[in-house]
């Protein structure tokens, strides 16, 4: 059953689809920021492309026979590539795979799948789209990145990570604070108005910025970034601190509280938040999920990294920029990261390739990306899209291959069926070692 705000149709009502989308093939558009934030010239890695969306994913999941229906009627549509910025919550065996057997069939006739490799953090393992048949993509960071520092009344400046859209001067509650349960996360329910009404609120935890909004605070301070490498909008005006940045501003607060020094009332001024150059970019950002291929070791996944963070494209007005109900704010465009948008990236730099190659097979275009990459972190390195168009040597593989392979891994006739979805067996085929 669908939502009340859904469409039942490809329309996207949670900004998503229209983000990823943007990004393989935006028009050009000039003058585009997120609030001011980011202003320039934004376009799709392929902006002449001709897209085809296939609705896969709702309110309440994305399912495994809304998938395959999908790449059926991609593949009956005959598109050029499949980009699929989705993943599952664990890793599956192929046979089980929805996301696997539906790229399986798109090889069979001549389209690659490019797949995002999951936002799982940095634990071995943790990769969910893996099939040797598709284009796993990795996460990386671009030259850019949004900071936006905290200043202390003691003159004390501290740099946060989110999207923050003006500047605040305001005081710290300055009343006795329970710092006990779900209070120091800052959640729905666990705040007393009385006590931050108007006021900056420290929490422990990064949130999404509802349990202060309710209760009519003003600005916030999360603690607990791990890596600050990415930023984030929220409900309310936010900066976010590492741990040892946030006990700095406790001590702060816990030095100069009314009860201590009732003529020193602890500020703070929450800067507006600026553009900074990053340096050490591209690297490869802490929330993209790393390998090895938790089925099949011996191949080595995410394929390749491309640029995902702070991605400024287009978003749907039919939904908020956080896509958080309590949000009001609309906008045409909008600033996330997530593999979900290296995953386009990738599938544009496939669809540049094909332009220029349009008899190469699914296998020898993704291994063409994969040899021209530059020596990044793990597996094949990071796009590199000046180089695709004339690689050198070329690496393909077909079907039968892919057969081979799923014998080799000890599959029976049935599940390597459940794969093929046609008489394939492996007493036919030539095994290989698993």
């Amino acid at each position: 059953m669908m939502g009340a705000s859904e469409f039942a149709s490809p329309r996207d009502s949670e900004g998503h689809g229209s983000h990823t989308a943007s990004v393989a093939a935006g028009n050009i558009v000039s003058g585009a920021s997120l609030l001011g934030l980011g202003t320039g010239t934004t376009r799709g890695g392929v902006s002449s492309a001709r897209i085809a969306i296939y609705k896969i994913c709702w309110s309440d999941g994305c399912f495994a026979a809304n998938i395959l229906a999908a790449f059926d009627d991609a593949i009956n549509d005959g598109v050029d590539i499949i980009s699929l910025s989705v993943g599952g919550f664990s890793p599956l065996d192929y046979f089980k795979d929805s996301i696997a057997i539906g790229a399986f069939h798109a090889m069979r006739n001549g389209i690659l799948t490019s797949t995002s490799a999951s936002n799982s953090s940095p634990s071995p393992a943790t990769i969910t789209n893996f099939s040797p048949w598709s284009l796993s993509v990795a996460a990386s960071t671009i030259d850019r990145k949004f900071v936006a520092k905290v200043k202390l009344g003691d003159g004390e400046i501290y740099e946060g990570c989110p999207m923050k859209f003006f500047i605040l001067t305001l005081t710290f509650n300055h009343k006795p604070f329970c710092m006990q349960g779900l209070t120091r996360l800052c959640l729905i329910d666990s705040l007393d108005k009385k006590l931050v009404k108007g006021k900056i609120v420290l929490c422990d935890d990064i949130t999404d910025g509802e349990g202060t909004l309710d209760v009519g605070a003003v600005d916030t301070i999360m603690q607990g970034v791990d890596f600050g490498d990415v930023a984030f909008s929220f409900l309310l005006p936010t900066s976010c601190l590492s741990l040892k940045d946030g006990s700095k501003v406790k001590n702060y607060y816990d030095s100069s509280t009314y009860f201590i020094k009732p003529l020193l009332i602890p500020k703070a001024t929450i800067q507006k938040s600026i553009e900074e150059r990053d340096e050490l970019a591209p690297y490869v950002v802490s929330f993209s999920s790393r390998g090895p291929n938790p089925i099949t070791s011996d191949i080595l996944k995410p394929d390749l990294a491309s640029i995902a963070v702070d991605i400024l494209v287009a978003w749907t007005e039919a939904a908020t920029m956080t896509s958080i109900d309590e949000d009001k704010r609309v906008v045409p465009y909008n600033i996330i990261s997530g593999t979900s948008m290296a995953c386009p990236h990738a599938t544009a730099i496939v669809v540049y390739v094909k332009s220029f190659h349009p008899t190469w097979s699914p296998t020898a275009i993704k291994f063409v990306l994969m040899t021209t990459d530059a020596e990044f972190a793990y597996r094949a390195g990071h796009i590199n899209s000046i180089r695709v168009v004339n690689p050198g040597l070329v690496y393909d593989a077909e079907e039968v291959d892919y057969v081979n392979f799923l014998c080799g891994q000890g599959y029976s006739n049935k599940s390597l069926r459940l794969v093929t979805r046609d008489n394939s067996s492996c007493s036919q085929a030539t095994k290989i070692l698993a």
